[in-house]
Protein backbone atom coordinates (compact mmCIF):
# COMPACT_ATOMS: atom_id res chain seq x y z
CA UNK A 1 0.00 0.00 0.00
CA UNK A 2 3.04 2.47 0.88
CA UNK A 3 4.25 1.71 -2.89
CA UNK A 4 1.38 2.97 -4.64
CA UNK A 5 0.71 5.93 -2.47
CA UNK A 6 3.99 6.98 -3.44
CA UNK A 7 3.93 6.21 -7.34
CA UNK A 8 0.12 8.81 -6.62
CA UNK A 9 2.33 11.24 -5.37
CA UNK A 10 4.61 11.14 -7.96
CA UNK A 11 2.14 11.17 -10.45
CA UNK A 12 0.71 14.14 -9.11
CA UNK A 13 3.91 16.26 -8.94
CA UNK A 14 3.97 14.68 -12.92
CA UNK A 15 0.88 16.57 -13.84
CA UNK A 16 1.46 19.39 -11.67
CA UNK A 17 4.83 19.80 -13.86
CA UNK A 18 3.40 19.81 -16.72
CA UNK A 19 0.31 22.12 -16.25
CA UNK A 20 2.87 24.62 -14.57
CA UNK A 21 4.84 24.65 -17.82
CA UNK A 22 1.81 25.00 -20.48
CA UNK A 23 0.85 27.89 -18.47
CA UNK A 24 4.20 29.86 -18.75
CA UNK A 25 4.06 28.76 -22.45
CA UNK A 26 3.00 32.09 -24.26
CA UNK A 27 4.53 31.35 -27.80
CA UNK A 28 1.30 30.90 -29.17
CA UNK A 29 -0.85 34.42 -29.88
CA UNK A 30 -4.09 35.23 -29.38
CA UNK A 31 -6.69 37.09 -30.74
CA UNK A 32 -8.25 39.94 -28.36
CA UNK A 33 -11.54 38.67 -27.21
CA UNK A 34 -10.69 35.10 -29.14
CA UNK A 35 -12.29 36.32 -32.10
CA UNK A 36 -10.90 37.68 -35.51
CA UNK A 37 -11.30 40.80 -37.42
CA UNK A 38 -14.79 40.87 -39.41
CA UNK A 39 -15.70 43.71 -41.92
CA UNK A 40 -19.23 44.05 -42.51
CA UNK A 41 -19.80 46.79 -45.67
CA UNK A 42 -17.41 48.48 -47.44
CA UNK A 43 -18.61 52.15 -49.25
CA UNK A 44 -18.50 52.83 -51.62
CA UNK A 45 -19.61 49.24 -53.03
CA UNK A 46 -19.25 49.66 -56.04
CA UNK A 47 -16.24 51.74 -56.62
CA UNK A 48 -15.16 53.23 -59.67
CA UNK A 49 -11.83 52.27 -60.99
CA UNK A 50 -9.15 55.06 -60.93
CA UNK A 51 -5.28 55.12 -60.80
CA UNK A 52 -6.20 57.89 -57.85
CA UNK A 53 -5.92 56.70 -54.70
CA UNK A 54 -9.13 56.96 -53.34
CA UNK A 55 -10.96 56.70 -49.72
CA UNK A 56 -13.21 53.82 -48.64
CA UNK A 57 -14.95 53.32 -45.57
CA UNK A 58 -14.52 50.07 -43.88
CA UNK A 59 -17.04 48.95 -41.39
CA UNK A 60 -17.03 45.91 -38.94
CA UNK A 61 -15.92 44.58 -35.45
CA UNK A 62 -12.85 43.74 -33.56
CA UNK A 63 -10.73 46.02 -35.54
CA UNK A 64 -7.52 47.06 -34.07
CA UNK A 65 -5.30 50.12 -33.69
CA UNK A 66 -2.26 49.30 -35.51
CA UNK A 67 -4.07 47.14 -38.17
CA UNK A 68 -3.28 46.54 -42.27
CA UNK A 69 -5.76 46.44 -45.35
CA UNK A 70 -4.99 43.79 -47.92
CA UNK A 71 -6.44 44.32 -51.06
CA UNK A 72 -6.24 41.75 -54.13
CA UNK A 73 -7.27 42.85 -57.70
CA UNK A 74 -8.96 40.66 -59.88
CA UNK A 75 -5.67 39.67 -61.46
CA UNK A 76 -4.47 38.35 -58.17
CA UNK A 77 -2.01 40.70 -57.56
CA UNK A 78 -1.73 42.08 -54.14
CA UNK A 79 -1.55 45.92 -52.00
CA UNK A 80 -0.87 46.26 -48.31
CA UNK A 81 -2.25 49.83 -47.15
CA UNK A 82 -1.18 50.85 -43.77
CA UNK A 83 0.25 53.63 -41.53
CA UNK A 84 -0.58 56.65 -43.19
CA UNK A 85 -3.18 54.76 -45.11
CA UNK A 86 -5.24 54.57 -43.18
CA UNK A 87 -6.78 56.57 -40.44
CA UNK A 88 -9.37 57.49 -37.87
CA UNK A 89 -9.51 53.79 -36.13
CA UNK A 90 -12.37 52.67 -34.17
CA UNK A 91 -12.93 49.38 -33.19
CA UNK A 92 -16.57 49.49 -35.77
CA UNK A 93 -14.82 50.93 -38.78
CA UNK A 94 -11.83 53.04 -40.20
CA UNK A 95 -11.09 54.74 -43.21
CA UNK A 96 -8.55 53.44 -45.80
CA UNK A 97 -6.60 55.12 -49.11
CA UNK A 98 -6.97 52.41 -52.00
CA UNK A 99 -6.12 52.31 -55.59
CA UNK A 100 -8.73 50.26 -57.33
CA UNK A 101 -7.84 50.79 -60.80
CA UNK A 102 -9.02 47.00 -62.62
CA UNK A 103 -12.83 46.61 -63.23
CA UNK A 104 -14.09 43.65 -61.55
CA UNK A 105 -14.11 41.92 -57.87
CA UNK A 106 -11.58 42.83 -55.47
CA UNK A 107 -10.87 41.40 -52.42
CA UNK A 108 -10.56 43.22 -49.00
CA UNK A 109 -8.78 41.69 -45.90
CA UNK A 110 -8.47 42.82 -42.25
CA UNK A 111 -5.14 41.91 -40.71
CA UNK A 112 -4.90 43.39 -37.38
CA UNK A 113 -1.12 43.90 -35.82
CA UNK A 114 -1.10 40.37 -33.76
CA UNK A 115 -1.54 38.43 -37.22
CA UNK A 116 -5.20 37.64 -36.79
CA UNK A 117 -7.06 38.13 -39.65
CA UNK A 118 -10.69 38.43 -41.20
CA UNK A 119 -12.24 36.87 -44.06
CA UNK A 120 -12.24 38.14 -47.41
CA UNK A 121 -14.86 40.94 -48.44
CA UNK A 122 -15.53 40.84 -51.99
CA UNK A 123 -16.14 45.07 -53.23
CA UNK A 124 -17.27 45.65 -56.96
CA UNK A 125 -14.93 47.96 -59.09
CA UNK A 126 -16.84 49.47 -62.23
CA UNK A 127 -15.78 51.60 -65.03
CA UNK A 128 -17.26 55.42 -65.14
CA UNK A 129 -19.39 54.45 -67.74
CA UNK A 130 -21.03 51.54 -65.92
CA UNK A 131 -21.23 53.43 -62.53
CA UNK A 132 -23.07 56.84 -63.63
CA UNK A 133 -24.34 58.28 -60.73
CA UNK A 134 -28.11 57.98 -60.63
CA UNK A 135 -30.79 60.25 -58.48
CA UNK A 136 -33.55 58.05 -57.09
CA UNK A 137 -35.74 60.92 -55.00
CA UNK A 138 -34.88 63.74 -52.94
CA UNK A 139 -36.42 64.90 -49.93
CA UNK A 140 -38.14 66.89 -49.36
CA UNK A 141 -39.64 67.68 -52.59
CA UNK A 142 -41.64 70.28 -52.40
CA UNK A 143 -41.53 73.14 -49.72
CA UNK A 144 -41.98 76.68 -49.05
CA UNK A 145 -40.07 80.08 -50.92
CA UNK A 146 -37.39 80.52 -48.17
CA UNK A 147 -34.26 82.87 -47.89
CA UNK A 148 -33.10 80.04 -45.29
CA UNK A 149 -31.62 77.31 -45.98
CA UNK A 150 -33.18 74.03 -46.30
CA UNK A 151 -31.24 70.31 -45.73
CA UNK A 152 -31.79 68.12 -48.90
CA UNK A 153 -31.23 64.65 -48.70
CA UNK A 154 -30.30 62.97 -52.26
CA UNK A 155 -30.54 59.08 -52.55
CA UNK A 156 -29.77 56.84 -55.24
CA UNK A 157 -26.52 54.95 -56.41
CA UNK A 158 -23.13 54.96 -57.07
CA UNK A 159 -22.48 57.96 -55.36
CA UNK A 160 -18.61 59.18 -54.93
CA UNK A 161 -16.88 61.09 -52.04
CA UNK A 162 -15.92 63.98 -53.64
CA UNK A 163 -19.40 64.84 -55.64
CA UNK A 164 -20.53 68.29 -56.53
CA UNK A 165 -24.26 69.31 -56.38
CA UNK A 166 -25.68 71.45 -59.20
CA UNK A 167 -28.84 72.65 -58.37
CA UNK A 168 -30.36 74.62 -61.71
CA UNK A 169 -33.15 77.84 -60.38
CA UNK A 170 -36.64 78.42 -61.86
CA UNK A 171 -34.62 80.90 -63.96
CA UNK A 172 -32.38 78.87 -65.65
CA UNK A 173 -29.27 80.06 -63.26
CA UNK A 174 -27.00 77.13 -61.82
CA UNK A 175 -25.46 76.96 -58.76
CA UNK A 176 -22.40 74.38 -57.49
CA UNK A 177 -22.01 73.04 -54.28
CA UNK A 178 -18.68 71.95 -53.93
CA UNK A 179 -17.35 69.00 -51.94
CA UNK A 180 -16.87 70.60 -48.89
CA UNK A 181 -20.23 71.77 -48.56
CA UNK A 182 -21.78 67.90 -49.33
CA UNK A 183 -22.11 66.07 -46.34
CA UNK A 184 -21.19 62.36 -47.90
CA UNK A 185 -23.03 59.37 -46.39
CA UNK A 186 -22.74 56.78 -48.20
CA UNK A 187 -22.49 55.68 -52.10
CA UNK A 188 -26.67 55.97 -51.53
CA UNK A 189 -26.83 58.51 -49.84
CA UNK A 190 -26.11 62.70 -49.64
CA UNK A 191 -27.01 66.03 -47.97
CA UNK A 192 -26.86 69.33 -48.58
CA UNK A 193 -28.12 72.64 -47.57
CA UNK A 194 -30.03 75.81 -49.89
CA UNK A 195 -32.31 78.19 -49.82
CA UNK A 196 -34.80 78.33 -52.38
CA UNK A 197 -35.66 81.59 -52.60
CA UNK A 198 -37.96 81.97 -55.90
CA UNK A 199 -40.96 80.22 -57.16
CA UNK A 200 -40.74 77.31 -59.41
CA UNK A 201 -39.15 74.26 -60.07
CA UNK A 202 -35.30 73.39 -58.93
CA UNK A 203 -33.61 70.69 -61.00
CA UNK A 204 -30.95 68.72 -58.85
CA UNK A 205 -28.10 66.89 -60.43
CA UNK A 206 -24.97 65.10 -58.88
CA UNK A 207 -21.54 65.20 -60.18
CA UNK A 208 -19.11 62.62 -59.51
CA UNK A 209 -15.14 63.64 -58.73
CA UNK A 210 -14.42 61.75 -62.46
CA UNK A 211 -17.09 64.53 -64.02
CA UNK A 212 -19.54 61.93 -64.26
CA UNK A 213 -23.73 63.53 -64.18
CA UNK A 214 -26.88 62.03 -63.24
CA UNK A 215 -30.04 62.48 -63.82
CA UNK A 216 -31.56 65.70 -62.99
CA UNK A 217 -34.63 65.40 -60.03
CA UNK A 218 -36.60 68.46 -59.04
CA UNK A 219 -38.15 69.87 -56.29
CA UNK A 220 -40.90 72.39 -56.15
CA UNK A 221 -40.76 75.51 -54.88
CA UNK A 222 -44.17 77.49 -54.42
Amino acid sequence: MRIRSLRGVHAAALVASIFAARCDDNSTPVAPGGVLPQIVSVSPNPIVASSAPQTVVVSGNQFAASLRLIVTAPDGSSTTVQDAGIEDVQPTSFRARVVVDQPGTYTFVVENDNGARSEGFAVAVETSSTARPTIASITPGALPISTSTTLVAVTGQNFRDGLTIDVVAPSGATTTIPATAVAFRSSTRVEFTFAFDAAGIYTVLVRNPDGELSNGSSITVN
